[in-house]
């Protein structure tokens, strides 16, 4: 998480212009990893943090925080929580006149975003290890083509990519490691598995690297 704030971060100062930058976050783990992204993209930009701005998780009404942000005069806010937090801050932002370019990591890209947004999800910037939905790229017709064979009610969204994309590594790893599994065998070949290009995420993993994505695209 700490590298898609990061990233996303980036590309609002770095490529849209965007220097009075605030921060919603919720109240935790998540939010607090985030902020390591946010800080690192805009201390290597020489840039100052506007606004940060927290709240605690399952919160519904966000007047506050859009106030404080408000404010603040930020003219782009990242936030980085679970996407109903992220999706009902922005709404009640622009319920409450106040326009700004919202971005966030790859939630920005699931269903239960567009479902909650409709509309209004134009406009949002998200930075994502996954294929996005919105890409309509040929690897994400692929992987879609795949998992309807098997459930043909399924949607291409973000979750789906994410697990598809899991999956395939773990055949790619199980197949390296060979017959007669053990659990060491397995941790083995993962340690050595290298670069694996799946459908919808390349990814790397080594005895020092434990993320397994490798890349990030902003949307």
């Amino acid at each position: 998480y700490s590298d898609l704030s990061y990233q996303v971060t980036r590309f609002m100062v770095a490529k849209l212009g965007l220097k009075r930058i605030g921060y919603l976050y919720q109240n935790d783990d998540l939010g607090e990893v985030g902020r390591i992204g946010v800080d690192r993209a805009l201390k290597e930009l020489g840039v100052e943090l506007k606004a940060a701005v927290g709240y605690e998780r399952g919160t519904s009404d966000f007047t506050t925080q859009v106030l404080k942000l408000r404010d603040a005069n930020v003219d782009a806010v990242v936030s980085i929580g679970t996407a109903p937090s992220v999706a009902t801050a922005i709404k009640q932002a622009r319920q409450q006149n106040f326009k700004t370019t919202w971005g966030s990591y790859g939630v920005g890209g699931s269903a239960i975003m567009r479902k909650l947004l409709g509309g209004e999800i134009n406009g949002l910037v998200f930075a994502s290890d996954i294929e996005s939905f919105f890409a309509e790229s040929d690897a994400a017709k692929r992987a879609t083509a795949v998992v309807q064979k098997y459930f043909p009610n399924a949607k291409a969204e973000f979750t789906m990519f994410m697990g598809y994309a899991q999956a395939q590594m773990v055949v790619h790893v199980l197949r390296a490691a060979g017959k007669d599994l053990t659990r060491a065998k397995l941790v083995e070949a993962l340690q050595n598995m290298g670069a694996f290009d799946s459908d919808v995420m390349p990814m790397s993993y080594s005895n020092t690297k434990h993320t397994a994505a490798s890349a990030v695209k902003i949307y």
